[in-house]
């Protein structure tokens, strides 16, 4: 962590430099805040990047369960419950994952502000702006030849009512 900060307290003083004659807002700057924001963005980095490995071994849980519960042949509670209990954790991760993010986007425009320098744009927001948002029912169709009709539906009420399940599947009530 130290190293970054000579890193950036170097750039720092470099821009000091450059910038003396020519703009003194640089000069009214406050270096130790800007320093200390800046060791902030690093560790909700690492925070970050944390919680993203955590993501992906859920996700390849998760995907451990449904192969299981694929194989399944007769009584499948226990599988659909771990399975169950693997989307769950997923979901948990992904939730503290965009905590994470959230709270390096904030501590990158807390530096920007306190070093006086645009560190970047909200970059998240605007690729999250641009996507579509999250439709479950289609990766329920996409599934519905992998898993018999039953599971699928059990699954989906989950997350929707019976009903809203059925007619995403194209099911007749």
């Amino acid at each position: 962590m130290k190293t970054v900060a000579r890193v950036f307290a170097a750039r720092g003083l470099g821009l000091l430099l450059v910038m003396f004659c020519g703009r003194s807002q640089v000069v009214a700057a406050d270096w130790s805040s800007c320093a200390s924001d800046l060791d902030d963005v690093h560790t909700a980095s690492d925070d970050a990047a944390d919680a993203a490995r955590g993501a992906d071994e859920a996700k390849e849980d998760l995907e451990s369960k449904r192969s299981d519960l694929e194989l399944c042949s007769g009584d499948c509670d226990i599988e659909r419950s771990d399975y169950d209990d693997a989307k769950s954790e997923l979901e948990d991760k992904l939730h503290a994952v965009k905590g994470e993010l959230s709270t390096l986007d904030s501590n990158i425009q807390a530096a920007s502000t306190s070093c006086e320098y645009e560190l970047g744009s909200s970059a998240g927001n605007s690729l999250h702006a641009k996507s579509k948002p999250f439709d479950p029912c289609s990766i329920y169709q996409r599934n519905k030849d992998r898993f018999p009709l039953k599971t699928i539906l059990n699954i989906c009420m989950g997350s929707m009512s019976e009903s809203e399940c059925k007619k995403c599947l194209g099911v007749g009530k």
